[in-house]
């Protein structure tokens, strides 16, 4: 062993070498180990080929830096921009030029060894599977091959090019070509997706007419890329020449919202998108690799841009909502003599304005975007049947912590049904970005920012019709404002498996960009993006591969516990107290993150379902999280689901004690809830050990539990189980900043030790160690004697 890795590895990647010295023993280190391989097969052949194919990326990229040093320090200090700081001195970019080589060198060596290793480990390998890309669809809430679910990865940004070509000329035909051969690399690696700019008001000319080469040109381009055995998502932008746009219907750029560059109000949106639609959606929807159509790139919308269009709505909306002056006045608050005097809505908070008119104004400001969205799903599978539908917009929208979020006219619960699978860019990250954490968020216990991810999954899987996830701006690894230089390894992989355990179906990966020429970063933005990306460590971009490989070797086992149905624990969902009291949003999240370590897929309920449809039958316990506004139908349904054998139990300090325009219930409209159980609030792991408690009755009948052997529960450790023929299928994730044992607790049909079918380690059961950011996916056979008292 010890002389593979040393034929292998050429140079330590410690020594003091110069750089291109180190560089050349890279690529001889990458020949020999390639000709290992090549005499190799099966799952060690196919992961080692990743890491050969990764360093061979860096390996390249390493030769241009090293001969374009200006250029790079350049670009590796180019993250100032973004916080507005001073330029770094001089030393400050020569410092980073060297440890970002040697960063990316030592990362290039380290894999070209764990290549070389894998195939003398005495392991038990899972079994490959690769997917053939050509032959994926959608179908039954899975992209599939056959009948089989699998997973494309991807990234944002591979074939977009940075460079200016008409100004550089010389290296259009070198990039294109390198580019070429990336996308078929790509493909080779996992890469199953790719995106599709498509923007509708494009394709009006100068004069008014349709342009058809335009048309032309995408279905050229969206052939060449499934002649290359891609799937496509296409992804809708809404920007035009607005000089033409007006000339036909003025004022339809006066006011907009971010990700849709039109005013969504205006009725010649909706004469576009019919007119131009029907002529542009049939065409590409006959498109065989199209698999997936995403309406805009994270929406959200101002209240300050409405348009008159807007207003007008706005008042003929609370026309038909109170049927009078006098009975919006009386819920208002207000003295209007008509519904022509109330003002267009301006951005303010709860505390500006009564009540209820902030109320109405942020339920009209969703309806108006859902109906928008709405119309544009059924323009788009009225000429693509069956298409797959979705809208990534951002998870600190609507139920996210951001203070604000609600203001942004994003209800997924209104846009579900109008999608067939939800649209999301999340951010499960090392570290926490602040506006996507509750206000009383501590990431102190963790490993990664797994809360809004997880949370925000849930939640859009428990709104009916149930949808899965597809996140194609996966925040992982970076994001605009932070920047992590030597990403941990096996980040990506746990929060890949994590996602994927609460519904993930497909990913791209933010970001890959690496392009040569003059300047690779003309456009000044993009050096915020460059530093300790993804395409700069080695380590992190090869494990992004190594995931994607596993979870689709283990694509019918990810489905099954992906599928678990039953929530028996959910979580109250109040539209009305999250539009004016952030309190019951970070109590959502608190009582979540104190929820998910007991092993059960949590739900949630919402206030629209609960007046509706009650609570669901496999719902044994509903926790109402910090409730202070509900409406008097869904208090009611409250009193029936408690009648009906609902365990109910409150979290936090506030009752539902006021409808949702601010109005006092009936002191008899709520006296049920004073002799329900209560949790106080805490620390997650308090919140965690005190829920534990309550579900006892939930959580005993189960045949499986999982403890710390340290302390009581399993707190930090995100697990779940399923039942196969032959045993128990048991998914470990460990989110915690710290290594912790386990002991699975099994009742007395499950044999002591079981086989960690991931990793390839038999285990005992009695003692399980879960390092940092560890997975394991266990198998529990079935005996037929029970096991030895301890």
């Amino acid at each position: 062993m010890a002389s593979l890795l040393v034929l292998c590895s050429g140079v330590s990647p410690g020594a003091t070498v110069d750089h291109e010295e180190r560089l050349v023993e890279l690529r001889g280190s990458l020949e020999r180990t390639a000709e290992l391989i090549d005499g190799a097969a099966g799952y060690a052949a196919e992961a080692g080929r990743i890491d050969l194919q990764v360093a061979r990326w860096f390996a390249d990229y390493i030769e241009w830096e090293l001969e374009n040093p200006a250029l790079m320090k350049q670009a590796l200090v180019g993250d100032w921009i973004f916080h507005g700081d001073e330029p770094p001195a001089p030393e400050v970019a020569a410092q980073r030029y060297r440890e970002h080589l040697k960063r990316e060198l030592d990362g290039a060596f380290a894999l070209v060894e764990q290549a070389a290793a894998r195939l003398t480990a005495q392991r038990d390998w899972p079994v490959t599977f690769r997917p053939d890309w050509e032959r994926m669809r959608f179908a039954d809430g899975y992209f599939r091959m056959g009948d089989r679910a699998v997973f494309p990865g991807g990234f944002n940004m591979i074939r977009k090019e940075l460079v200016d070509l008409s100004l550089h000329p010389e290296q259009a035909r070198e990039s294109r070509a390198r580019l070429d051969r990336f996308l078929d690399e790509m493909r080779e690696m996992g890469v199953g997706v790719i995106e599709h700019g498509v923007s509708l008001p494009q394709f009006i000319g100068p004069d008014g007419g349709f342009r058809q080469e335009l048309l032309d040109t995408h279905v050229e381009q969206i052939r060449g890329f499934a002649a290359k055995g891609f799937k496509i998502n296409v992804l809708f932008h809404w920007g035009g020449d607005a000089e033409v746009l007006e000339r036909r219907w003025p004022g339809i750029t006066s006011f907009r919202g971010n990700g849709v560059a039109l005013d969504i109000d205006h009725p010649g949106t909706r004469e576009l998108i019919r007119e131009i639609g029907g002529r542009v959606l049939p065409v590409l929807g006959g498109l065989d690799a199209v698999v997936a159509w995403d309406m805009a790139n994270e929406p959200f919308f101002s209240m300050e841009e409405w348009s008159p269009h807007g207003v007008g709505k706005y008042r003929e909306w609370l026309r038909e909502r109170h049927g009078t002056i006098e009975r919006l006045n009386e819920r208002w608050r207000s003295g209007f003599g008509t519904f022509e005097e109330i003002p267009p809505p301006k951005t303010s908070q709860p505390e500006s304005c009564p009540a209820g008119e902030w109320f109405d104004r942020v339920s009209f400001h969703n309806h108006r975007v859902s109906s928008f969205f709405g119309f544009f799903s059924g323009v788009i599978r009225e000429h693509v049947p069956g298409a797959a539908v979705h809208l990534k917009s951002q998870d600190n929208s609507s139920l996210g912590p951001m203070p604000d979020a609600v203001g942004h006219g994003i209800d997924r619960e209104a846009l579900t049904p109008f999608c067939q699978i939800q649209g999301l860019d999340t951010r499960p990250l090392p570290v926490t970005e602040p506006r996507m954490a509750a206000s009383d968020y501590d990431e102190e216990p963790y490993a990664f920012h797994w809360l809004g991810q997880s949370f925000t999954y849930d939640y859009l899987t428990s709104l009916p019709p149930s949808r899965p996830i597809v996140d194609f701006e996966y925040h992982a690894f970076s994001i605009n404002a932070i920047r992590i230089p030597d990403l941990p390894v096996d980040h990506g992989r746990a929060t890949l498996w994590l996602a994927h355990l609460h519904g993930l179906i497909g990913n791209m990966a933010w970001y890959w960009h690496r392009r040569w020429g003059p300047d690779p970063f003309p456009k000044k933005y993009f050096h915020w993006w460059f530093r300790s990306s993804l395409s700069t460590q080695p380590l992190a971009a090869a494990e992004y591969f190594h995931t994607m490989l596993e979870l689709n070797a283990f694509g019918p086992e990810v489905e099954r516990l992906a599928g678990v149905e039953e929530r028996p624990v959910r979580l109250l969902v109040s539209k009305s107290s999250y539009i004016h009291d952030q309190a019951h949003i970070d109590a959502l999240h608190r009582v979540y993150e104190g929820s998910c370590f007991h092993g059960l897929r949590i739900g949630f309920v919402t206030e629209d379902k609960l007046e509706a449809d009650g609570v669901p039958e496999d719902c044994r316990v509903l926790i109402i999280p910090n409730v202070r506004h509900l409406s008097g139908e869904a208090l009611a349904a409250l009193r029936r689901a408690k009648e009906a054998g609902h365990r109910l139990l409150n979290y936090g300090d506030r009752t539902p004690l006021l409808d949702s325009y601010g109005f006092p219930h009936p002191v008899e409209a709520t006296d049920f809830l004073s002799t329900e159980a209560s949790v106080e609030k805490g620390s997650a792991e308090d919140v965690s050990r005190r829920l534990g408690r309550e579900l006892e009755h939930v959580l005993s009948g189960r045949p499986l539990r999982v403890q710390r052997t340290d302390l009581p529960g399993a707190f930090g450790v995100m697990h779940r189980f399923v039942r196969e023929d032959d045993g128990l299928l048991i998914l470990l994730v460990n989110v915690l900043d710290q290594s912790v044992t386990v002991r699975l607790e099994a009742d007395g049909s499950f044999h002591d030790r079981g086989s960690d079918v991931l990793n390839g380690e038999e285990i005992g059961c009695d003692g399980i160690n879960l390092p940092v950011r560890s997975v394991r996916l266990i198998r529990l056979p079935v005996r037929s004697f029970d096991p030895p008292v301890r």
